[in-house]
């Protein structure tokens, strides 16, 4: 269909504003997704802090601390917990909100089986600190709460993430997706 309709596919080149405006296209979509929340808080000498995008490199310890509680939180969560990780989540929204962006029935399944396996949800809650084996946050009540952590996952809400499209002024833009309206 792309070579039907005229349409050009550039691999292997950086699209840049400065090589987007060379090649002077009649539009451009964006679809980049969005961008993480920069890690509010550095690691400790007893507790680990890292991005979603390193989960893969492993996690210390057995008590992780996972911040947020969309889609991909609840999919570390459970990752995690396949490992025998002990986990609690600490999050800004309500209980309401676990695994948003997941489908209703997603949700009933997964869902249930986080807080089976032992997963507390501190809903309405801000860390506050990461301390030598522990984090402080606020919660609902008002209280500040200490709880284990050997590593915090920072799994929060993505942001926008069109300064591509930003930068092209006098060129038709659309920006597609989670780097528009990240959800996830």
């Amino acid at each position: 269909q792309l070579q039907l309709n005229g349409v050009e596919v550039v691999t292997g080149q950086t699209a840049d504003a400065e090589y987007v405006k060379a090649a002077a296209p009649d539009a451009v979509i964006l679809a980049v997704g969005g961008l993480r929340p920069q890690l509010e808080f550095a690691s400790t000498a007893g507790t680990r802090v890292m991005t979603m995008d390193e989960l893969g490199q492993g996690v210390d310890g057995s008590e992780i601390v996972v911040l947020g509680s969309n889609a991909q939180a609840v999919d570390a969560v459970q990752y995690l917990q396949a490992q025998g990780k002990h986990v609690t989540i600490v999050t800004e929204d309500s209980a309401d909100n676990l695994g948003k962006g997941q489908s209703s029935w997603v949700r009933t399944f997964t869902n249930p089986m986080i807080y089976v396996r032992g997963t507390r949800v501190w809903q309405h809650a801000k860390l506050l600190s990461v301390n030598d084996g522990s984090v402080t946050f606020s919660g609902e009540t008002g209280v500040d709460m200490t709880v284990k952590a050997d590593t915090v996952i920072d799994a929060r809400d993505m942001l926008p993430n069109t300064a591509l499209v930003d930068a092209l002024d006098g060129i038709q833009t659309v920006a597609v997706g989670d780097c528009n309206k990240p959800f996830n």
